[in-house]
C-alpha cells in the first residue's frame, strides 16, 4: 500500500508506503498496517517503522522514530469492531464499502474509461506502483459528500478506481474539508488468500519504554 498525504497550500507531500494485512477470523477480523519507508517532499526515501495492529478490540501503535507503544481499547471484552470500520476513522479506505452504504453518504457519478493515466500519482510515476494499464479492467466513481453525510465534518469529495476483477478498490483519493488530499493505492492486491494468524502477532522491541494502556471511555 502507497499512502500519500498531500497539503497543496504548504506545498508539502508525505508519502509511507509499506503492506496492508485484513482477514475475517471466526466471528471477527483483524487487520495490520505496517509502514517500512517514508518519503518527504521529494527528498530519498529513508526507512520507516510505524505499524498498526488491530484485533477487534485494541488498536496497537508501534511508533519506532520515538521507540513507543501505545494500546487503546475500541470495544468492550465481549464486543468486536469491524477492522475496516475502525481503518476508516483513520484512513479514507471508504471504497470497501457497499454500493447501498455508499449512496446514502455520497452523491455517485460513473466516470469514463479509466485510463492508466488517471490511476497515476507521484508515488507511482516513481516507479513504487504498478497498475494494469487496461482501462476495460478499471471502474472510476467520484463520489460528492452529501450535507447530511457522516464524512460531512472529514471530507468534501471522495475517488475511487475499482478493479472489476478483483473487485477491490485500486486507488482513493480524498479531499479533506481543509483542502488536504489523502491517497491511497493498492499494490498488487491479492484477495481470498489464507492468512495466519501470526501475521498479527507482535512483540515490544527491545529498547521501548513501557506501553501506553488506555482503556475504553464509560458511557
Amino acid at each position: 500500500v502507497n499512502y500519500l498525504f498531500s497539503q497543496p497550500v504548504l506545498e508539502s507531500k508525505t508519502l509511507r508506503t509499506g503492506k496492508l494485512y485484513y482477514a475475517r477470523l471466526g466471528n471477527g477480523s483483524k487487520l495490520r498496517i505496517n509502514f517500512d519507508m517514508l518519503t518527504q517532499d521529494g527528498n530519498p526515501p529513508q526507512k520507516y517503522g510505524d505499524q498498526y495492529i488491530f484485533d477487534g478490540q485494541w488498536l496497537t501503535h508501534i511508533d519506532y522514530q520515538i521507540k513507543q507503544v501505545q494500546k487503546r481499547q475500541l470495544a468492550e471484552a465481549n464486543e468486536h469492531i469491524d477492522a475496516f470500520e475502525l481503518a476508516k476513522r483513520n484512513f479514507p479506505l471508504i471504497g470497501f464499502d457497499k454500493t447501498e452504504d455508499l449512496k446514502k453518504e455520497f452523491a455517485v457519478n460513473q466516470m469514463g474509461p479509466a485510463s492508466a493515466q488517471s490511476l497515476q500519482s507521484d508515488s507511482n510515476r516513481s516507479g513504487a506502483f504498478a497498475v494494469t494499464s487496461d482501462s476495460n479492467q478499471i471502474v472510476h466513481l467520484h463520489m460528492t459528500v452529501k450535507p447530511d453525510s457522516i464524512y460531512k465534518d472529514d471530507y468534501k469529495s471522495v475517488e475511487v478506481w475499482i478493479d472489476k476483477q478483483l473487485m477491490l478498490p485500486a486507488k482513493i483519493s480524498a479531499v479533506s474539508t481543509e483542502g488536504d488530499i489523502y491517497e491511497i493505492s493498492f499494490i498488487k492486491p491479492k484477495a481470498n488468500e489464507v492468512i495466519g494468524e501470526k501475521v498479527f502477532e507482535f512483540k515490544i522491541p527491545e529498547g521501548f519504554g513501557k506501553p501506553e494502556i488506555i482503556p475504553l471511555k464509560k458511557q
